[in-house]
């Protein structure tokens, strides 16, 4: 039986399938453009990404510089301790499955950092503070702050620390750099801080007032699809940007000899060696004491000799600010646990967070829940059973038995709804799938294929220790530092679960 009716050519078959993927990408660029030359007088154009254009948007529209200043901290140093202070959204396993039948609801926060922007912010006024012999109450202060910490043993862990694989939110003593109204907050729920040094700012009221909330109202109230989706883009585009490096990283093409200098005196993101003599470096110009002295480089006269030194012709960002963009991360997580103490205190349990949406046993009662109201809560789905493994790696049914399943980096769609419970029961998945990308500079090229029996070893856990009762993983809870001072880039080490724990 034949396959085909008539003569099939790849080539042409191949080169209509582009003009069509072309032409539709074509037709969606031209909406969008024509949603933002409506909405806000813009060229998508006259930006090169959407946080460059919520950006501009924010600057041309909203930002008044005279009595809501934001404060530009290009200053490597101070950026450097601020930046220590910059801690992403939470995502942790706390129960891994629902026993006893509960229903659990899983709700979202509508528009979690733009609703944290409204809070008070750091203004362009600071001064750096020491306590040497006398000792200052963190409520007297507001900024970012280096401090002792002694926590509480509460389940949650309610301040982050940075390993080199992740964030966890451990018990014990440890030192570290973090925004003051995190730190209250911490202090208000039992922890003990004690300031060493920091930078004290003013207080900037409703500087991202008008902007979210003109923004927020497109976003709830879009004439169609396009608008919605395109407000909601300039909506969380805003403050990722300020978190960036005012130091733009440099990309160029090198030689043997230019690669070996960048390798031995910078941070090198990544290179990629095209041919023998022949590297694409991806880097920050600024010359790094550690790497030179990691790779015996006289760091002095390096930065001495101008032929070393990018960073006096290097380019930086003019519309970033490392305070703002912490602050606003500070006051999410903040909400957050906010909602978490909630339920635990009134005897609920929490079985699994992602930065903006919780899964619970507990109803949340009215005062919570609004399906538009920024900050308030949706409920997006009753679940009857679920089973949640790691970060971003779980599968939900709900009521409607309908079947969600996440598995971050592999094709979660092609595992079963077994499956998981199979990891669930500690069983090792070793036939999942992901998408693949091998790229070849030499000849341009960029193969895409799956890669299949990629192996889930729900064994390693990082984040939480596991706790078993039974045999049966039950739960999980903080892990613990038991040295102090300790480094934010160490890993910590917790050897009190039988293996469980990396």
């Amino acid at each position: 039986m034949d396959l085909y009716k008539e003569v099939w050519n790849l080539k042409e078959e191949c080169l209509k399938y582009l003009d069509k993927d072309l032409l539709s990408l074509y037709q969606v660029l031209v909406k969008v453009n024509k949603s933002i030359h409506f909405l806000f007088n813009m060229q998508m154009t006259d930006s090169l990404t959407i946080s460059g254009l919520a950006m501009r948007i924010f600057l041309t529209d909203h930002y008044n510089s005279e009595n809501k200043a934001i404060p530009l901290i290009i200053s490597k140093g101070i950026f450097d301790d601020i930046h220590k202070s910059y801690y992403g959204g939470r995502v942790e396993v706390y129960n891994p499955t629902n026993k006893d039948n509960k229903t659990l609801y899983y709700y979202d926060v509508n528009s979690l950092y733009p609703y944290a922007s409204l809070n008070t912010m750091p203004g362009i006024d600071s001064t750096y503070i020491e306590c040497i012999n006398h000792k200052i109450d963190i409520n007297d202060l507001f900024g970012f702050f280096y401090c002792k910490i002694k926590s509480n043993n509460n389940y949650i862990g309610l301040l982050p620390v940075r390993t080199k694989t992740n964030l966890i939110f451990p018990l014990g003593e440890w030192e570290g750099w973090y925004f003051s109204e995190e730190l209250k907050f911490a202090k208000e729920n039992g922890y003990e801080i004690d300031v060493v040094k920091g930078y004290k700012f003013n207080k900037v009221n409703s500087i991202f007032n008008s902007f979210v909330e003109d923004i927020y109202k497109i976003k709830n109230n879009p004439r169609n699809p396009t608008e919605k989706n395109v407000a909601k883009l300039i909506l969380n585009s805003l403050i990722g940007r300020f978190g960036m490096n005012f130091i733009k990283t440099i990309t160029k093409l090198v030689d043997r000899k230019g690669h070996d200098l960048i390798t031995t005196t910078r941070i090198q993101k990544t290179f990629i060696e095209i041919d023998d003599n022949t590297y694409l470096e991806y880097y920050k110009p600024n010359i790094d004491k550690e790497i030179c002295q990691k790779f015996g480089v006289d760091f002095i006269k390096v930065l001495n000799n101008e032929n070393f030194d990018e960073t006096k012709s290097s380019r930086t960002y003019r519309s970033v600010s490392i305070s703002t963009a912490s602050a606003v991360l500070s006051y999410a997580r903040i909400h957050m646990l906010k909602i978490k103490l909630h339920i635990l205190n009134n005897n609920g349990n929490i079985y699994y967070t992602d930065t903006d949406s919780i899964v619970t046993d507990f109803k949340l009662s009215d005062e919570f829940i609004h399906s538009k109201e920024i900050g308030k809560l949706k409920l997006e789905f009753e679940v009857k059973e679920g089973y949640f493994i790691t970060d971003k790696l779980y599968a939900i049914k709900t009521i409607n038995d309908q079947i969600i399943q996440l598995g971050k980096g592999i094709k979660s769609k092609l595992l079963k709804f077994e499956d998981y419970i199979k990891m669930y029961n500690m069983e090792i998945i070793d036939y999942a799938t992901k998408i693949t990308s091998s790229r070849n500079y030499q000849e341009g090229s960029v193969i895409i294929r799956n890669k299949n029996d990629i192996t889930l070893n729900t064994n390693v856990y990082t984040k939480r220790e596991r706790i078993f009762k039974n045999g049966k993983w039950i739960g999980t809870k903080p892990l613990t530092i038991k040295s102090t001072p300790i480094s934010q880039g160490d890993i910590l080490d917790n050897n009190n679960n039988d293996n469980n724990n990396q």
